[in-house]
């Protein structure tokens, strides 16, 4: 994909407005470093943190990083939160949520997440995938799955085994 092609799809994501687009795409064409991209300017990012609905209806916690240049790098995660039902003394029922794609179950002592979506979308790559994951209180954490891979860079293309070819 060329750098105009993942600037006119990927960078409105970002929120860069076409005169920022531009300015951006010279920098990189100049040889020059974006800010997104350059160690020493991490600390200078602005951050914004926010909540919003997906597309599917479900929660996302959204980091948004803006450096001097104007580059952006957002990363999403989706947020499940847990409903507690309505029990009768002879209940005996896991918690189930089901915010749009992905669920959480959980037990006594742990939580049980299934095909929860994590996306970055930055300057020059933009990436998401699926995990089911489980959460266990006083014990060890563990990711069980990781599926459903996507990956857009500018000028390459990745393989399922993440070779890259110029």
């Amino acid at each position: 994909m060329s750098l105009e092609e993942f600037a006119k799809k990927y960078w409105p994501l970002l929120g860069i407005d076409d005169v920022s687009r531009q300015k951006l795409i010279n920098k990189i064409k100049k040889g020059e470093i974006l800010d997104a991209y350059r160690p020493e300017m991490q600390a200078k990012a602005k951050v914004e943190t926010f909540t919003r609905v997906n597309d599917k209806g479900a929660l996302e916690e959204v980091t948004k990083l803006v450096y001097p240049d104007g580059s952006v790098n957002i990363t999403t995660k989706e947020i499940l939160k847990e409903i507690s039902p309505t029990f009768t003394s002879n209940d005996i029922s896991p918690l189930v949520v089901d915010p749009g794609t992905g669920t959480v179950r959980c037990g006594t002592g742990y939580c049980s997440y299934t095909h929860i979506k994590v996306s970055h979308v930055g300057m020059l790559v933009a990436a998401d995938f699926y995990a089911d994951f489980v959460i266990v209180n006083g014990g060890y954490d563990y990711i069980s799955k990781v599926y459903d891979h996507a990956i857009a860079m500018v000028g390459t293309i990745v393989s399922r085994y993440c070779r890259i070819f110029f």
